[in-house]
Parts: structure tokens; sequence; C-alpha cells
């Protein structure tokens, strides 16, 4: 279960030749739904065993984000050497998704042929992602253990990211003018991860649908939101709308809030916009 409550301040809805718009405009408990997730990475590896040279070759590992769990993500992965190959799952937190910099994860090692035969069922921890993977990044990482008596370090240096998947937001709204009844709807919003992550910001385009009309804008906010619990800010622009708010735009507002959970894993926001200026 996800809450997003984001407190939009000092927005101006204007439309031709009106006056300042007051009013409160609330979301509540919207679903979120993040499908047709993939996640590939292929680049070099190499492998040092005590006692044998380095052995070098390509590693590459496919998942989705739906095997968030817990706050981790696993994957499995294939790396193929000159002198054999290993199979296994690696497992770390879902912050790298985000994140550049050291993060420790762990790798377990479930068959390996040719000269690493013995590194089968081996489970070995490690550090040194980097780049921001849902940003198109690059993955880096050192893990090493110890099997059959030899020490071993494995190593992926600079393996590029591709990733997909779209959020999908949806749930009641209302819109309260000063002075008026609410006007009630639906709040819904598509965002396609890369593609709308930029900078370190996702962008959200949305659309009210309310009983006297609709209301379109974008909202923007930093992608670990995506992923971190704690207090959040944003922004966000109106750019039109139809009906009673016809010719509604807004200049760009500040956003503050709080996200519990993480939305690639699904869950719920909740959110207001409030202006109440003349």
């Amino acid at each position: 279960m996800t809450r997003l409550t984001l407190a939009l301040l000092a927005i101006v809805l204007v439309a031709a030749g009106a006056a300042v718009l007051n009013f409160t405009f609330t979301v509540t408990d919207a679903s979120v739904t993040t499908s047709d997730t993939s996640v590939s990475v292929t680049g070099p590896a190499s492998l040092a065993v005590e006692g044998l040279a380095t052995d070098n070759g390509t590693f590459s590992a496919n998942g989705s984000l739906a095997s968030i769990s817990e706050g981790n993500v696993t994957v499995p992965f294939t790396i193929t050497l000159g002198h054999g190959t290993l199979e296994g799952t690696m497992t770390f937190a879902e912050g790298v998704l985000v994140g550049s910099g050291a993060v420790s994860g762990s790798a377990t090692i479930t068959n390996a042929t040719g000269r690493y035969g013995g590194l089968g069922n081996t489970t070995v921890t490690g550090s040194g992602f980097s780049g921001s993977v849902l940003s198109g990044g690059m993955l880096s990482f050192s893990v090493s253990g110890t099997a059959e008596g030899r020490s071993f370090t494995l190593s992926v240096t600079n393996a590029p990211v591709s990733i997909s998947g779209t959020s999908v937001f949806s749930g009641p709204a209302s819109l309260t003018l000063a002075g008026g009844t609410p006007d009630t709807g639906t709040f819904s919003a598509t965002g396609v991860l890369l593609s709308d992550i930029s900078a370190g910001n996702f962008t959200v385009p949305f659309t009210i649908t309310l009983g006297l009309g609709t209301i379109t804008g974008n909202m923007t906010f930093p992608e670990t939101v995506l992923v971190n619990s704690g207090p959040v800010s944003g922004s966000a622009t109106i750019t039109g709308g139809t009906g009673s708010y016809a010719g509604y735009t807004s200049s760009t507002i500040t956003a503050s809030g709080t996200v519990t959970g993480s939305l690639l894993s699904s869950g719920t926001i909740s959110f207001s916009i409030s202006d109440h200026s003349q």
C-alpha cells in the first residue's frame, strides 16, 4: 500500500480575462499500477579465481520490476566466459534503480559449468553499482567469495541498462471552488518509464474528468518518488481545460508531500492542489 500526499501551493488557474480561481482540488486513494516492465543488462564480465588466469566474457541479465519484493529487486543472470558459464540471481535494494554510487547487494550462483562447476550453490555479497538504472545508466559491480577452498572475484564493468514499463494512476477526484459545491469525477495519468524520466525527474501528464469539464496538465517529481518513502517535493502545471474550465492554464507551482512505500510495487496516491489567493 502506497500513499502520496502532495500539497501543491500557489497555483494560478487563469481563463481568458478571468480573475484568479480560488479552489481546492483533491485526489483520494488513486490506484497505481506499473505494468509491462522489463530490465535488460548486457556488458563485459571477468572472473578471477585464485591460482588461475582471469577469464573474460559477457554478463547478461533479464528481469522485470514486477519482481520487486520487500524493497529488493531480484534479476536472473547468465555469465558466459571462455572456460565455462555461471547462472544465478542478483538481489539489490530497489534504490539502485534511481540512485548513483555504491549500493550493496548479493548474488547467488545456482549453476556453473566447465572450469567453474564447483561454484554452484554459492551466495556472495558485493558493492559498486553506479548510475541511475531508470535513467538508462550503467551497471558496474564486483562480488567476491570462496568456493572449494579458492577465493574468487566476479566483476561487471559499465554494462548498459535498458528498461521499459508504464505506470498508470487512476482514482476519484473532486474540485471545490470557493463558496461552491464539489465537482466530482476521476483523475488519470500515465507515465512511461525511461522516456518520461529526464534529469532525475519523472513527469506524468494527467487528465481530470469532472462533471463540469476537464482539466489537463503535468505533474513532475523526482524519480526517487518511485522507490523511496518519506518527504517529497515536486511541481505541477495546468495546460488547459474544457467546459467550465476552458482556457485555464497555470505557471509552474510547487508541490510537497509524503510518500509511503514504493510506487513501482503498486499502491495508492492521495494529493491535493489548493489556491486561496485573489
